[in-house]
């Protein structure tokens, strides 16, 4: 399965995921307080988008819907540690499926760059901020992460993912 993710204005952004959202089962996130959208696609098809970040799903639980809150958490791994990273990494999946208010989790692994991304999904801002401060939340950062390989400090990016309704409300008139 292969995920891509863009970012543009809010008005292009906002046509381009009404055009396609049902054909290609797209995703629109807002970055707080920033005037530009962040789309994203899960799919084993070409992508629809035009020149997006591509990725490779090592390994996910749950689907994703539009509504609620994602985390994107960014950490590099050189290559020649990308397996060992990823063995790490494994054990994370039988401790996230039982996290309160989680929708959907996925490890992903760059196409081209060094760059890996934890992306998960929340019910609401409640559930992900609660596991930000959980013992779970570190496990990523200090257990599975911790080593040599680890060389450049990790961080996430915090998107809401406003429902169809919240969608229309706030941006139909751009």
């Amino acid at each position: 399965m292969k995920f891509y993710i863009t970012n543009g204005t809010v008005d292009f952004m906002k046509r381009y995921y009404y055009k396609n959202k049902d054909k290609h089962h797209l995703f629109f996130l807002l970055e707080g307080g920033k005037q530009d959208i962040t789309l994203f696609q899960e799919t084993n098809q070409k992508t629809v988008f035009g020149n997006p970040r591509k990725y490779e799903v090592v390994n996910g639980i749950g689907d994703f819907i539009q509504n609620g809150v994602v985390l994107m958490k960014h950490i590099t791994v050189e290559k020649e540690d990308c397996e060992y990273f990823e063995i790490r990494f494994e054990g994370y999946f039988d401790i996230a499926k039982y996290l309160p208010g989680l929708i959907a989790i996925r490890l992903l692994r760059p196409i081209k760059g060094t760059d890996y991304i934890i992306l998960t999904a929340w019910k609401n801002a409640m559930f992900s901020e609660s596991w930000e401060i959980s013992k779970e939340y570190l496990l990523p950062s200090s257990h599975i992460l911790h080593g040599d390989f680890l060389k450049i400090p990790t961080y996430t990016k915090k998107y809401w993912a406003p429902s169809e309704e919240e969608i229309f409300e706030q941006f139909h008139n751009l």
